[in-house]
């Protein structure tokens, strides 16, 4: 089986504890992306919520991660409160207790790199849509948003792995309320993104275009400034996150189409050979092989080598 694009949607929207606010975003955040992923070529999966106690989520992700296939693609997408302290940042699960000292001993630690390094997993992107307005007040023994989306991440070994954080430091995760339901501004600002797809994506191109999505729904919706932070390393020049391109009409495409539609547009179909690979799964088999030698054929000169 060939490697492919997989997703892994966590959202926490109510506590245990009455201490801690609800996120009345979290439903319509999760129900409107993972659609949108789909459509861009993952295979998603949405992370039981009534499995969002602290070991209920540690269980998901580590599965999730170490069942990967050889070279898969991976995005992982976290929506809750977080907090950061001594140096990490931390996702707070449903069953943490505000009251309990030290907090953070309740809570998951956002940093995942030993599990990717052990896993058959290529690249690894993690969403992280947290910080939200209300709860630093309530814990006030953290350090907060203050130090939120500092922590150290490190590297891993041959492959690339970024976290992508919805705020800076000081910032928090801002959603909104609508006539229609409550949503957050970076979820949404990543959904907007995701529908206008129709390339091979990095997450070189994505980050400046999110931001300005993010920017738009800030003003259209009078909230307070919010900076993606991204952190990591490796180049994320190479770092392919959506195959749109390769996926877009598959269903109709034949291989005696594809010469007109190379030559149509040809920049749309020579920008990975990797992106063509880990959508191998989704695409018919004579049209993969047909894509892969018309791609090299056009990217050495070859042009009519392959063609009929």
């Amino acid at each position: 089986m060939g490697s492919c694009f997989r997703a892994l949607l966590i959202g926490i929207g109510d506590y245990t504890d009455p201490a801690i606010s609800g996120l009345p975003c979290v439903d319509m955040d999760m129900a409107s992306l993972a659609p949108a992923l789909e459509a861009a070529g993952y295979l998603v999966t949405i992370h039981d919520c009534t499995k969002s106690s602290l070991n209920g989520i540690r269980a998901g992700i580590h599965s999730f991660i170490a069942g990967a296939c050889h070279g898969d693609t991976l995005l992982i997408y976290l929506n809750g409160h977080g907090v950061h302290h001594a140096g990490n940042d931390y996702l707070v699960p449903a069953d943490a207790n505000i009251s309990y000292q030290p907090f953070v001993d309740l809570c998951l630690p956002i940093n995942w790199n030993h599990t990717i390094e052990q896993s058959h997993a290529g690249d690894v992107i993690v969403f992280i849509d947290a910080c939200r307005e209300g709860f630093d007040e309530q814990a006030k023994q953290l350090s907060g948003r203050i130090g939120w989306s500092t922590g150290k991440v490190g590297r891993v070994a041959g492959r690339r792995v970024a976290y992508i954080y919805a705020c800076s430091p000081g910032q928090v995760a801002r959603f909104v309320h609508t006539p229609d339901g409550s949503f957050s501004l970076f979820t949404r600002a990543l959904i907007n993104l995701i529908a206008k797809v129709d390339r091979p994506i990095t997450l070189a191109d994505l980050l400046q275009p999110i931001q300005s999505q993010l920017d738009e729904l800030i003003l259209a919706h009078s909230t307070g400034l919010q900076i993606i932070r991204p952190l990591g390393e490796g180049d994320y020049a190479e770092l392919v996150l959506f195959p749109a391109s390769i996926l877009d009409d598959r269903q109709n495409l034949s291989p005696k189409d594809l010469p007109q539609r190379l030559d149509v547009d040809p920049d749309v179909w020579l920008q990975d050979l990797a992106a063509l690979d880990k959508a191998r799964d989704l695409i018919d088999p004579s049209v993969h092989r047909e894509f892969q030698r018309l791609i090299l054929s056009k990217r050495f000169g070859l042009e009519g080598k392959f063609n009929e």
